[in-house]
């Protein structure tokens, strides 16, 4: 009876996403690889799908972060994928590589709305709720003018259950800080609907991040080690520029500006 109960309101979920008319092209699946891996591959195999396309699945086996890192994919968790191409504009090219930290400023004000949780965002990809993760974005490219937007984020998760240490120590659930189940087929909802209204903004204006981004940084006043391709520096973060990179006051007194690392507070 459930289960019956389930896939109905899942129907009608699905109806309401596809009744609005942002997202064209939609998949829910039981499982999968990856949410990004299978929005590439079928934009690969067929480019004339239509955008905005959605990719949702209940499990993931091979959840992915940035670089080598992996999600941990359990059920309970919302994981889902958009296959989205930005306006032909010179201004928004220029500004592609800010896209991880808009959508990280949309999923937080999604978040917001549906459990009145404060979150932030830890530079460059991750949704922060009480300093612990609770949402992962992946932005990878599909072509030269399409982009896939992953999304993964713990909404009935058991955190104390997870197989990697590292996940039961620095992650955290909506379940968790609600003590309640919250309706994945909401979440979703609400995020698609955040996302294309802060992305049309984004689009619409150059200074989007900059107004955005302060009241939602994680790191700004912390000292944290930014590890690059390159080097790894300690210091104190001073946020953002306006290009997306963060800036970091060095335990030598110099400001850089990183356009990409891994972060660690210390």
């Amino acid at each position: 009876m459930n289960e019956n109960r389930n896939m109905v309101e899942r129907q009608v979920c699905i109806d309401r996403i596809l009744a609005h008319g942002w997202v064209r092209h939609l998949e829910w699946l039981p499982e999968v690889d990856s949410t990004n891996s299978l929005a590439k591959q079928s934009y690969a195999e067929d480019i004339t799908l239509p955008l905005i396309g959605l990719w949702v699945a209940d499990t993931q086996t091979e959840g992915r972060g940035r670089g080598s890192n992996r999600w941990w994919s359990p059920d309970g968790c919302l994981m889902f994928s958009l296959l989205w191409r930005p306006p032909d504009s010179s201004s928004v090219r220029e500004r592609m590589p800010q896209l991880a930290l808009i959508v990280g400023i949309a999923v937080a004000k999604a978040i917001d709305r549906i459990a009145s949780l404060p979150c932030q965002i830890k530079w460059p990809n991750d949704v922060y709720l009480n300093a612990m993760k609770l949402a992962g974005i992946l932005v990878e490219s599909a072509s030269n003018d399409a982009w896939i937007i992953g999304i993964g984020i713990n909404v009935n998760v058991s955190i104390s259950k997870a197989t990697i240490e590292s996940v039961r120590d620095r992650a955290t659930s909506l379940h968790y800080w609600t003590n309640q189940a919250i309706d994945r087929e909401r979440v979703l909802v609400e995020c698609l609907e955040t996302l294309e209204r802060e992305l049309t903004l984004w689009c619409q204006n150059e200074d989007y991040l900059s107004l955005n981004w302060p009241a939602r940084c994680y790191l700004t006043g912390r000292k944290i080690q930014v590890e690059t391709p390159t080097a790894s520096h300690v210091g104190s973060c001073l946020g953002i520029d306006a290009s997306g990179k963060l800036r970091l006051r060095s335990v030598h007194g110099e400001v850089l500006s990183i356009l990409t690392g891994s972060i660690h507070l210390v």
